[in-house]
């Protein structure tokens, strides 16, 4: 008894209609989940933590982003096309971790300088204020540093692809 493939396993088809709202629900879903623990989480920081102090402030910083990229994807999501919104989640999710481990390294930083050098960034930099802001200003420079070759050589990628096999 010879049977081909299609013979041998379930015939699972649904209606093109049906399976775009599944794969949509299932990318969309997440997102309403990161919204609601992004929130319960700067509140959290914010009610229970000084803030003002550089190594929270850009832990802050964090979760502020991450809440921003997700706002983002559920704003995107009702204008865009399923391919499109795909896209455009998979990038706003790379760049979120990025920022991610870019603030801890910035953390792991500020922490090793308290650590070891606290009475030296205590005269060079007394205020606060501006060691949060050196603090930011590190995180975003690294962030764009670090960020900006990967998605370049990608959009490189997507854009030679797209011309070699035809595609728009």
């Amino acid at each position: 008894m010879n049977l081909s493939v299609s013979e041998s396993l379930p015939n699972y088809q649904l209606e093109n209609n049906t399976l775009t709202m599944i794969l949509q629900t299932a990318m969309i879903v997440p997102e309403y989940f990161n919204l609601v623990f992004l929130l319960a989480g700067i509140y959290g920081i914010y009610q229970g933590i000084e803030i003002k102090h550089p190594l929270y402030a850009v832990i802050f910083l964090n979760l502020i982003v991450a809440l921003f990229f997700t706002v983002l994807d559920l704003i995107v999501y009702f204008f865009v096309t399923t391919d499109r919104f795909v896209v455009i989640l998979n990038a706003s999710s790379v760049a979120s971790l990025f920022f991610h481990c870019t603030c801890w390294c910035v953390t792991s930083i500020i922490r090793y300088l308290y650590i070891v050098h606290e009475n030296w960034i205590n005269i060079v930099v007394p205020s606060h204020q501006k060691q949060c802001f050196l603090a930011f200003g590190l995180t975003f420079i690294l962030f764009f540093t670090l960020t900006v070759p990967p998605f370049g050589y990608a959009r490189f990628l997507g854009k030679y692809l797209a011309s070699t096999l035809n595609i728009r």
